[in-house]
């Protein structure tokens, strides 16, 4: 209610890429800017860490309600991991804000943690193979995603090889590993 008496509308339909974020909610003003609210999940990728949580900055306090907007770091992420075509856009335009990368690295490492999985970072690979070819540039970010992205795939592999039985040395010839590490 205090963001409708603030001049923001519900927006009703939100078209299908904005669906698929999982906003609990989203609100926009005449002048267009939006707010999406989240319940602990961003995306349905990401936790809202304590360490977003702490580098938000207060946009409105007008008594009943307190809306913090996250850094550009973490809006950096939200937006590699969303996999919409206007998000590699807004990651280039981000980045010419001088991004501190050490910062989204730290928190792409925390929701790893958080989520006890690494695959979501292979939507961040994307994204920044995105951003290279669109844009001809590359991040601080881009050796240490490819490097996660490399064994996330390696173990899909596996497991996807031992989706049937098999011998160890059809599975060797199939993954086509050298016998000490199958």
């Amino acid at each position: 209610a205090v963001l409708l008496e603030l001049g923001y509308d519900i927006v009703r339909e939100p078209d299908e890429e904005y669906e698929e974020l999982g906003a609990q909610r989203i609100f926009e003003n005449d002048d267009g800017c939006r707010i999406d609210v989240f319940n602990q999940q961003v995306i349905g990728k990401l936790i809202l860490s304590s360490g977003i949580r702490e580098r938000s900055e207060r946009y409105l306090d007008p008594g009943n309600l307190v809306v913090e907007l996250v850094s550009p770091e973490d809006i950096f992420l939200f937006k590699a991991v969303a996999g919409r075509v206007d998000d590699i856009e807004d990651m280039f335009s981000l980045m010419q804000t001088g991004l501190e990368f050490d910062v989204v690295e730290a928190e792409l490492e925390t929701q790893v943690e958080l989520l006890e999985q690494e695959l979501f970072v292979t939507y961040v690979n994307e994204a920044l193979t995105d951003l290279t070819e669109q844009h001809n540039v590359t991040t601080p970010l881009h050796g240490p995603v490819a490097e996660i992205t490399e064994r996330v795939y390696e173990e899909l592999e596996v497991l996807h090889a031992l989706d049937e039985p098999k011998s160890v040395a059809d599975l060797q010839q199939e993954l086509d590993w050298p016998a000490a590490d199958v």
